[in-house]
């Protein structure tokens, strides 16, 4: 019994409580006991109390109210820790673990108070790794879904950009996919020039750009998704209502 208690307190410390405290457990206090789940096989109407100061055992009776309930420690997640936090931003934004550099500088942010976690991510967004690695995907997602891409989604697309699928392959993908088809129909090649206007550029197409986009995919020298792959350079997205 002495045994199983043993994992409250620590033997070598004249008071557990700063030792704990320093372990993740928050406002242990010092001067009285602690309950254990454990009752007293002896009496089953007492528990077993393990004392912060001097780190002695004993049984109390269940009903004694001077004892405190132990302070149970939960997983750390993103949503209490801050090295988690930042973990799953490079995960979700970035598409891969930390650096240990950068880990360290994104917890140092938040830890001291320099950034709150809507300003990290926000720089995350804003970052060169970013615009180069997932950007480009997520703008295909609007360009022709008008939509935020699903998490899973993205990371499938984004993997294969990582690994040499060019955009416009990807583009071709989307320009093909059931979700296309289902939102908007079987479009001639001059309904795609102006729906990637719309979805793109937000405005319809001047009669030049309309005649030129119409005739590259009419003559076979693009493909769909070169096409819209190309205003996304030249344009970036117009975040426009839904279809």
């Amino acid at each position: 019994m002495s045994r199983n208690c043993g994992s409250l307190i620590n033997r070598q410390q004249a008071d557990s409580t700063t030792w704990l405290n320093s372990q993740g457990f928050s406002n242990v206090q010092s001067n009285n006991g602690y309950w254990s789940a454990t009752t007293s096989a002896w009496r089953p109407a007492s528990a077993w109390v393990a004392t912060m100061d001097d780190g002695t055992l004993g049984a109390y009776d269940k009903t004694t109210n001077w004892v405190y309930v132990w302070p149970v420690r939960g997983p750390l997640s993103p949503l209490n820790d801050d090295t988690a936090f930042v973990r799953q931003v490079y995960l979700d934004f970035l598409n891969r673990e930390p650096d240990q550099e950068g880990l360290d500088y994104w917890v140092g942010q938040l830890s001291t108070g320099a950034r709150t976690r809507a300003e990290v991510v926000e720089q995350y967004l804003l970052s060169p790794e970013f615009g180069e690695k997932i950007a480009p995907v997520v703008r295909l997602y609007f360009a022709y879904f008008l939509r935020l891409p699903d998490y899973d989604g993205l990371m499938y697309w984004v993997n294969h950009y990582g690994q040499g699928t060019s955009l416009d392959e990807i583009s071709d993908a989307f320009a093909s996919s059931t979700e296309f088809q289902q939102t908007y129909g079987s479009l001639n090649n001059a309904e795609f020039v102006t729906l990637v206007y719309q979805n793109v550029l937000g405005r319809d197409p001047e009669p030049d750009g309309f005649a030129f986009w119409t005739s590259e995919l009419d003559l076979g020298y693009r493909t769909r998704g070169q096409v819209d792959g190309g205003f996304l350079r030249i344009g970036g997205v117009h975040v426009a209502d839904g279809p």
